[in-house]
C-alpha cells in the first residue's frame, strides 16, 4: 500500500499547479490507478440538474468504459453506492451547485489510504474544479462580451500605461481598416492623421482625464481610412490597475458613428438654415399649448421677441388680447389642433404705434409635452403696409375707371356737337358742287367733301356722315 504521506505530497503538489483541461485527466488518471479503477469521472451540474462540466478518465484495457457514456448520456451520476460499482465522493462547488468525483471500482472497496484522506482529496478535487469551472466561466463571459459587441457594431479595446492601443477586438475589414491603424498608436496620433483638432476643447479634456488616469465617455473622434475618408468613433474608458495598484492602462469600448456624425451634421444644417431665415423674417413665431397658453417664442425680430416674452409668456390669450380677436384665436387653436392647420385670418389691433393689420395662421405641432397634448404653432404677421396698398391701388382703380367713364361721355358729347354743324358744311359743298361747272371748282369741292366724309364718293350726298 502506499504511504499516506506520499499522497498528502502528491496532492498538494497538484493543487499548487495551474488547473486545466490536461492537468484534470491527469489527476484523475493519477487517483484511479492509485484506487485501481477502471474509470474516474469529475462531474458538475448545474441549477437544473444538468452536467455543465465533465472530464473523465478510464484504464485502456477496461471493457466497462460504456458506464461513465451512459452516465454523461443520462446526465444521471448515482447519491450513493450502487449495484453499478460506482463509488461517489460529493465534493463541494464555488459556483454553489453539485458536484462529485465517481469511481467506478469494478465491485471493490475504496483503498485504504484513499479512505484515509478522503477529506484531502475532496478538497483537492473540489479545488481543482473550482479553478476549471471558474476559468471557462471567465472565458465564456470574456467571448459572450466579445459577441454582444460584435451583436451591437462596438469593439473592446486595451490600452498600455503610456496611452498605446495594445489590442482591439473587432474585425476592421469591415470598415476597410486594420489592427494596425490602432495598435501601438495614441488617441492623439490617430485623430491627428484624420485631421482632427487635437487641441479642441472635447480633445483637451479627453487627455487630461488619460493622463490623470481617470474615465472618459462618449468620446467622439475620427480615424483616416485608406482611401483618405474618415471613420468616426464614439469611445469610452476605464483605467485598468492591477492588484498592486499599478496603472496598467485604460479599457473601453468603441462605436462606429460616422453615418450618424453625418446625418447629425446635415440636420445641424438644416437647423442653422431654417434659423436663419426665420430669424430674417419679420413675423412672430410662437408656440400656443391646446389650453391657449403662450410658451414658447420660436423666431422673430429680437426687439419684438423680447416684449412679446415678457408681456406674453404663460398667460392665456383671454389675458393678453382684446375679446373679439382671442375669440378669432382660439377659434384659429381649435381648427389648427382639428384639422393640422387653419387658414389664415386677419384683424385689426391698436398698438402704441397706431392701429395694425395683422394675419394669423397655425399647424399642430406632435405632442412633446409631458401630458401628451399637442400643441400649435402660429405665424402673426404685420400685414399694415399690404392693407394700405391694396386701399391705394383700389382707388386709384377706381379714380381710372371714373376717368374712363368722363372721358367716354366727353367724346360723345363732342361728336355730337361737332357732327351738326359738319352736316350744314357738307350739304352745301353738295349744292355748290351741282351749280359750278369750272372743273377746277367742283374739284375743290369734291376735296372738302371727302376731308368732312372720307366715304363720300362723287356721287351726291345721301346723309352718310
Amino acid at each position: 500500500m502506499k504511504k499516506v504521506v506520499a499522497l498528502s505530497e502528491h496532492l498538494l503538489a497538484l493543487t499548487n499547479s495551474e488547473a486545466g483541461a490536461d492537468t484534470v485527466v491527469s489527476c484523475l488518471e493519477w487517483f484511479g490507478q492509485r484506487c485501481e479503477a477502471v474509470e474516474v469521472a469529475l462531474v458538475a451540474y448545474d441549477q437544473l440538474g444538468n452536467i455543465a462540466h465533465f472530464d473523465g478518465w478510464a484504464e485502456a484495457s477496461s471493457s466497462d468504459e460504456k458506464l461513465f457514456n451512459q452516465l454523461k448520456t443520462a446526465n444521471l451520476i448515482p447519491d450513493r453506492r450502487s449495484k453499478s460499482r460506482t463509488e461517489v465522493i460529493e465534493l463541494g462547488s464555488a459556483l454553489g451547485t453539485r458536484a462529485v468525483l465517481a469511481i467506478n471500482l469494478m465491485g471493490r472497496p475504496l483503498p485504504g489510504e484513499i479512505l484515509a484522506n478522503i477529506e484531502s482529496i475532496r478538497s483537492f478535487f473540489s479545488l481543482v474544479l473550482d479553478r476549471t469551472q471558474l476559468k471557462a466561466a471567465c472565458a465564456l463571459t470574456a467571448q459572450r462580451l466579445a459577441d454582444f459587441a460584435e451583436l451591437g457594431g462596438d469593439w473592446l479595446w486595451e490600452m498600455d500605461a503610456k496611452g498605446r492601443f495594445t489590442y482591439v477586438s473587432k474585425n476592421l475589414d469591415l470598415y476597410g481598416l486594420e489592427a494596425g491603424a490602432f495598435l501601438g498608436h495614441t488617441l492623439d496620433e490617430i485623430g491627428g492623421r484624420a485631421g482632427a483638432d487635437i487641441v479642441a476643447p472635447d480633445w483637451k479634456a479627453t487627455q487630461m482625464r488619460l493622463a490623470s488616469h481617470e474615465p472618459f465617455r462618449k468620446f467622439l473622434h475620427p480615424v483616416l481610412l485608406p482611401d483618405g475618408g474618415r471613420l468616426w468613433l464614439r469611445s469610452s474608458g476605464q483605467p485598468n490597475f492591477g492588484s498592486d495598484g499599478v496603472f496598467l492602462g485604460f479599457k473601453g469600448v468603441s462605436a462606429e458613428l460616422t453615418e450618424l456624425v453625418a446625418g447629425e451634421r446635415s440636420a445641424r444644417e438644416v437647423v442653422e438654415q431654417l434659423t436663419a431665415t426665420l430669424q430674417a423674417l419679420p413675423d412672430l413665431v410662437f408656440e400656443i399649448t391646446h389650453e391657449g397658453r403662450y410658451t414658447d417664442f420660436v423666431a422673430g425680430p429680437p426687439e419684438l421677441m423680447v416684449a412679446a416674452h415678457e408681456r406674453m409668456f404663460g398667460k392665456t390669450l383671454e389675458e393678453v388680447l382684446p375679446p373679439d380677436i382671442a375669440a378669432l384665436s382660439r377659434n384659429s387653436l381649435r381648427l389648427t389642433l382639428r384639422d393640422g392647420k387653419c387658414p389664415p385670418d386677419r384683424y385689426r389691433l391698436e398698438t402704441p404705434g397706431g392701429w395694425r393689420w395683422f394675419e394669423i395662421s397655425g399647424a399642430r405641432k406632435r405632442p412633446e409635452r409631458p401630458d401628451g397634448q399637442p400643441t400649435a404653432i402660429f405665424v402673426i404677421r404685420n400685414i399694415t403696409e399690404d392693407i394700405l396698398t391694396t386701399e391705394l391701388l383700389e382707388q386709384a382703380l377706381t379714380d381710372a375707371r371714373q376717368a374712363s367713364k368722363s372721358k367716354s361721355s366727353f367724346l360723345a358729347n363732342m361728336s355730337h356737337e361737332i357732327r351738326t354743324p359738319l352736316n350744314g358744311v357738307l350739304g352745301m359743298a353738295e349744292i355748290l358742287d351741282g351749280l359750278i361747272i369750272d372743273p377746277r371748282q367742283k374739284d375743290m369741292i369734291q376735296t372738302i367733301r371727302k376731308e368732312i366724309c372720307p366715304e363720300v364718293g362723287d356721287g351726291p350726298h345721301q346723309a352718310a356722315f
